[in-house]
């Protein structure tokens, strides 16, 4: 491994160090939002709740000094800089959960750490990975690691019924339905890896 590698893995390592409660913390405040699909909302299209997951995630992206687009609260996009150059990389994640059901062990929209675990509705689908990429994009602009290509982060509200926020995206962003397919590819596989 090049000293470079080894000077960037010990940066990660210091900011994780340095974040981690701040992180849990976040990904507790998440998870407390009980962004269940509304329907019937006038107001936003995937009801008041979701619509307060994305301000969460706004908020907190802005925090970190990124760049944050809301695509009319279909979902938010997330980037390091007003201009980038390059590949263009997207990442997506979800702020929307299922609903939940009766009987749990814990209240299910309070993110309770219990035994070094967060617990809670959607922390591993997708509130704990969707902060992990965020804090990732904030670690890069924290320590100026610009990288050559366009990385994005693309929060999205409606994962769980049909992903109509991701299409209504690459739809107002302009890209190609053929990024889109490169997205359901890249899901599917991890999904399969994840079984």
């Amino acid at each position: 491994m090049s000293r470079n590698w080894e000077k960037i893995n010990r940066q990660i390592d210091t900011f994780i160090e340095n974040n981690q409660n701040e992180i849990i913390e976040n990904v507790c405040r998440l998870v407390g939002i009980p962004s269940v699909e509304e329907k019937g909302c006038t107001a936003y299209p995937y009801g008041v709740k979701c619509a307060e997951a994305l301000d969460f995630c706004a908020e907190l992206a802005k925090e970190k000094g990124l760049i944050v687009d809301n695509y009319d609260y279909y979902g938010l996009e997330i980037r390091l800089q007003k201009e980038q150059s390059g590949k263009r990389l997207l990442f997506a994640a979800h702020a929307d959960v299922v609903p939940a059901s009766e009987g749990n062990l814990y209240p299910p929209f309070q993110g309770i750490v219990d035994k070094g675990y967060i617990i809670g509705r959607g922390v591993v689908d997708d509130k704990a990975p969707l902060i992990a990429l965020l804090y990732a994009l904030a670690f890069l602009k924290e320590e100026e690691l610009i990288p050559m290509n366009d990385i994005r982060l693309f929060v999205g509200s409606h994962e769980e019924t049909d992903m109509e926020d991701l299409k209504y995206y690459l739809k107002e962003r302009g890209s190609r339905s053929l990024e889109l397919q490169r997205m359901m590819i890249f899901r599917l596989r991890m999904v399969r890896k994840a079984c």
